[in-house]
């Protein structure tokens, strides 16, 4: 995309929680993605309604309707299926390469949220890969496979339509198009993935400098790419037993001109044995090399690789890891992602296809994220880049596919889920994974309460209250930001109703508005830091917490718990008052609380007894704590 005439036609272009990777509650509280992505739909879909076709007809069509479903819109909703249906008509005739390819990308994208449906509709169980979900968009999805193999030119390659000529910028879309549908079972010749082979690796940069730069990739359980997250059980599967004698069969040698891969044979581009160079591709094989085709080539590459392993002789194969890496070494050492969206989504792209959480210690996502937040329009839009024909609508889309990660879910393997994660052990410091013991499993909260409020579903309502029920108990107020932010972003009223069910379960309180429960958070989490660091500065608000508590227990006992932490004496008589409280639970709280001051023990304390009884020992505490003064 850097030529003023080669993108006339352009958007008919393509174009991803997460959402993920954050510790203790900071993941819970990531409001300015949430808006961030709540106002580029909000606008996105304002536009489409005005003008459905937008300037650049149906690949606009196409890559809106992705981004729209990649943030959550459900395929149910009326613009999405108006929307379907124009492509769908569009697909019989065109031949145009990039809408094809975006129209692959909303398919997959319809058919993965109808997928994720299904797991929540059977919880704990692994249902596989089901062709039953969303037939009609496979149908269609492999229609439109098809007409890019036909498209395919004899150099492997591809330009806007049927053509002897390609561009980069083409045959990338082209090309995660047909991993997309290999994915999804559409069968790709070889002849296709060998002349894609020839293509890119024959029209890499020649030569470049040595690079010290190295990628890291992210760790297994921030791995979105495959079967990494699933809606299934946890818990180990019985082994099978061992077959013997003559039941046992021999594994047939791999034949012809296939190679066994090894871990070493991933161009990780960590170890210090590994020569890494700047070499990257242009827009037509030059010989040249730009940021955009570069990241379009390492994308091609990565999925190139995962369709021919195991069908190529080591030779190739090692040239072909050796591209890669390489690759990602040009974008290493020419770090240019924020001229387009265009070009920010090209990185999205090798980031999460190859797993790649640092480039040369750089968080690309961290940087991509705080990027988009900050020159995100007040009418929720992006404006457009430097790449020819990236439009505001456009533009918009990349935004949106970025800070979704949408590629991550377009290699996923089929039947995987973004909600599950390996992570079930109790205490973890990650308290956005929550362990649900009747499902034997962590579910990602932040994620299930995004879904909760834009697709909602009794499930989904199940899964919620058991996670709002299972996680722990001293740090269950940090939901009340999230829950609060969902609730008033909500248009149903029933939503609206649960999730304010669930901030009275935490808070212990009925308050008639959001912003009470959010004034009650403010104060726990005063008294929750104090706590934690035995802050004697802000004593006197937990004075006052405890004794003007907005009618919360719970806050009157997180204001106990700082004080005694603390250990400010000023908090004893406030709780030897409480051993006449009405609340046999404050009761409680009062003795232990007063008691965890003193390491002699003070006399008995029965917060249920009988009232008298009840009276005769607070008499007796008292007149021990005299004597200890």
């Amino acid at each position: 995309m850097n030529s003023s005439n080669r993108f006339s036609g352009w958007a008919q272009v393509f174009v991803f929680s997460v959402m993920l990777g954050h510790s203790g509650h900071a993941g819970l509280a990531d409001e300015q993605l949430n808006t961030a992505i709540d106002k580029g739909v909000d606008y996105l879909k304002k536009q489409i309604r005005v003008k459905p076709t937008g300037q650049h007809s149906y690949g606009q069509v196409a890559l809106e309707t992705y981004a729209l479903i990649s943030s959550g819109v459900s395929v149910s909703d009326p613009l999405i299926t108006k929307n379907f249906k124009i492509l769908t008509q569009m697909a019989k005739g065109s031949t145009h390469t990039y809408t094809a390819a975006c129209y692959i990308f909303a398919l997959d994208a319809a058919i993965a949220q109808l997928e994720q449906d299904k797991a929540f509709s059977n919880p704990g169980k692994n249902l596989g890969p089901n062709k039953n979900i969303g037939r009609v968009y496979r149908a269609n999805m492999a229609t439109a496979v098809k007409t890019l193999i036909k498209t395919q030119n004899p150099s492997g390659a591809w330009r806007y339509f049927a053509a002897n000529d390609f561009d980069n910028s083409n045959v990338q879309f082209a090309v995660l198009a047909l991993g997309v549908g290999a994915k999804r079972g559409v069968p790709i010749p070889g002849k296709v993935w060998e002349g894609i082979y020839k293509h890119f690796v024959g029209g890499q940069q020649k030569n470049g400098p040595e690079t010290p730069a190295r990628i890291k990739l992210g760790k297994p359980e921030e791995d979105r790419r495959r079967d990494a997250l699933k809606l299934v059980s946890e818990e180990p599967k019985p082994g099978r037993p061992k077959r013997t004698g003559s039941a046992r069969k021999k594994k047939e040698p791999l034949k012809g001109r296939t190679v066994v891969l090894k871990p070493e044979d991933d161009p990780i581009a960590g170890a210090e044995q590994i020569t890494v160079r700047v070499r990257g591709w242009d827009y037509e094989n030059k010989g040249g090399a730009t940021w955009n085709m570069t990241c379009a080539g390492v994308s091609s590459c990565l999925i190139l690789r995962e369709n021919i392993k195991g069908n190529i002789d080591k030779d190739s194969w090692k040239k072909l890891n050796i591209a890669i890496g390489d690759g990602y070494g040009y974008l290493m050492g020419t770090w240019t992602p924020f001229h387009s969206l265009y070009g920010l989504y090209s990185l999205e792209k090798v980031a999460d296809i190859g797993g790649v959480k640092l480039f040369n210690e750089i968080d690309w996502y961290e940087q991509a994220k705080g990027h988009l937040i900050g020159v995100q329009q007040a009418d929720g839009s992006w404006a457009g880049g430097a790449a020819h024909g990236e439009n505001v609508r456009v533009a918009t889309s990349f935004a949106l596919l970025v800070l979704n990660r949408a590629s991550s879910l377009l290699t996923r393997k089929p039947g995987g889920n973004i909600i599950i994660s390996g992570k079930s052990e109790v205490g973890s410091k990650d308290r956005t994974w929550v362990y649900l013991p009747k499902l034997k499993t962590s579910i990602h909260y932040p994620a299930v309460l995004d879904l909760v409020r834009k697709r909602p579903s009794r499930q989904l309502l199940n899964i919620l209250e058991d996670i709002v029920d299972a996680y722990p108990e001293q740090w269950r107020g940090e939901l009340i930001p999230s829950l609060s932010s969902s609730c008033a972003r909500s248009s149903s009223k029933t939503i609206k109703r649960v999730l304010m069910g669930h901030l009275e379960k935490i808070a212990g309180i009925e308050y008639p508005s959001v912003g009470e429960y959010e004034k009650w958070h403010s104060h726990w989490s005063r008294a929750l830091k104090a706590g934690q660091g035995k802050d004697a500065s802000v004593v006197g608000e937990l004075l006052n917490d405890y004794k003007n508590n907005l009618g919360s227990v719970e806050l009157k006992r997180k204001a106990a718990w700082a004080l005694t932490r603390i250990r400010d004496k000023r908090a004893l008589e406030l709780f030897l008052g409480d051993l006449e409280n009405e609340s046999p639970e404050v009761r409680q709280f009062a003795y232990s609380s007063f008691k965890g001051f003193f390491v002699a023990t003070p006399p008995v304390f029965v917060a249920t007894g009988p009232k008298k009884t009840r009276a005769r020992q607070v008499a007796a505490i008292r007149q021990w704590f005299a004597e200890q003064k």
